[in-house]
């Protein structure tokens, strides 16, 4: 080969090494700014549903409240309609925040909230309103905790601090055996 071949043969190696550092480059980029986007996109999950657990668990404890012989039923029906309300604005932003799946199932537990209330308001039975809304709330803290990666992160900290058989072993006790352990150290004493 002539030396000009070899010229040749060198400048496109040369320019095709340069074009896929160039490509890593820029993917590189790329990755490192959707980063801050996902953390950020994260953390307003997060804080989202942090608010619209609240709210739903206030929302179960004023629903059990609307009995006929609790001297707080008319201040319970004025706060879940308080709550309702709430619900309803945190369910809009779930619609821009949550994936579609969770957003669909924090939308129906809103819905199931407000039959209740409306059945409640009508004189109507509660209970199927009361049990759906449960139901969806349910559903929708199990797909939270799938989203934000719950379950991995506690197994990564068991793995880091415990073992998952004492923790697995924790969980089989009853809180009757905890109760009754706690009061013969309470004895000894």
């Amino acid at each position: 080969m002539s030396s000009d071949a070899h010229s040749l043969i060198l400048g496109i190696a040369g320019m095709v090494s340069t074009l896929i550092s160039a490509g890593f480059g820029l993917y590189f980029t790329a990755r490192a700014r959707a980063s801050p986007m996902r953390e950020l996109l994260y953390s307003k999950q997060l804080d989202l549903a942090q608010r619209v657990f609240k709210v739903m668990g206030r929302a179960r404890v004023f629903a059990t409240l609307l009995s006929p012989d609790n001297e707080y039923m008319d201040q319970a029906r004025e706060d879940i309609g308080a709550l309702v309300k709430r619900l309803s604005v945190l369910t809009d932003q779930a619609a821009v925040l949550f994936p579609t799946e969770l957003y669909i199932v924090v939308k129906q537990a809103s819905d199931a909230l407000v039959s209740f209330l409306v059945d409640y308001d009508e004189g109507r039975e509660t209970t199927d309103a009361l049990d759906r809304f449960e139901g969806h709330d349910v559903k929708a803290a199990l797909m939270v905790r799938t989203l934000l990666g719950v379950d991995e992160l506690s197994d990564e900290s068991i793995r880091l601090f415990s073992k998952t058989e004492s923790l697995t072993g924790l969980a089989a006790i009853s809180p009757q055996d905890i109760l009754a352990h706690a009061r013969r150290n309470k004895d000894d004493k």
